[in-house]
């Protein structure tokens, strides 16, 4: 029954923030796991540690389009880097390393996941991959080096007031891993500067 009555909320009521809150909480609602709650429950203190950890600072979010190939990256090399998805196949060819990493898209996770496990870095989940990482907790904890953060799911950006503003409470999903993680994270770590390499707005020409 409210899953039906969550479907025949007007798109225009949902952008409002209290129908919005209102909106979510029944999505939560409908979507209530036990063992999802509990554990990002747990996530989320562990999340709190990097409030504003780098305040005043600046970063580098790296996507993975095709203005790469025309791109010196070594140049940042010593500068704080986010990489996402499939980055890691070029990081030797680039002679960069990630601070950070972050997957949302659940098909690059899956075919990918062993490889970015290895990599020297603290990794996000997020949206359909924090879901299938949680949903399959015990396989993937086989492949680990380190425990990735799983952002919970807030469900899909709105038009105005998407920002996040306690990542330990979660993030937005905007159907790219640059909005779905990354500038929120950088939002909640307390960066001043934030450029975006890579990040063509366009996916033809993409791996």
């Amino acid at each position: 029954m409210l899953e039906k009555i969550v479907n025949y909320v007007p798109e225009g009521l949902k952008e409002n923030k209290i129908c919005r809150r209102l909106y979510q909480a029944s999505i939560d609602c409908i979507n209530f796991k036990p063992k999802e709650y509990l554990y990002y429950k747990y996530n989320s203190h562990k999340l709190k540690k990097f409030k504003d950890i780098h305040k005043g600072q600046r970063c580098f979010i790296i996507g993975t389009g095709p203005s790469l190939k025309k791109t010196n990256l070594s140049l940042i090399k010593d500068e704080i880097i986010f990489g996402v998805n499939t980055l890691y196949q070029g990081l030797p060819k680039f002679g960069i390393t990630c601070d950070y990493y972050a997957v949302s898209d659940v098909e690059v996770w899956k075919s990918h996941f062993k490889n970015i496990f290895d990599l020297e870095t603290i990794l996000f989940l997020s949206s359909d991959t924090g879901k299938e990482y949680l949903s399959h907790l015990r396989f993937y904890k086989k492949y680990q080096k380190n425990e990735p953060f799983v952002i919970r799911d807030l469900g899909a950006m709105w038009s105005s007031g998407w920002l996040v503003k306690d990542l330990s409470i979660g993030a937005y999903w905007g159907d790219t891993v640059i909005i779905d993680i990354c500038l929120q994270a950088a939002y909640y770590m307390g960066f001043k500067e934030v450029y975006l390499l890579g990040c063509d707005c366009d996916y033809s020409g993409m791996h």
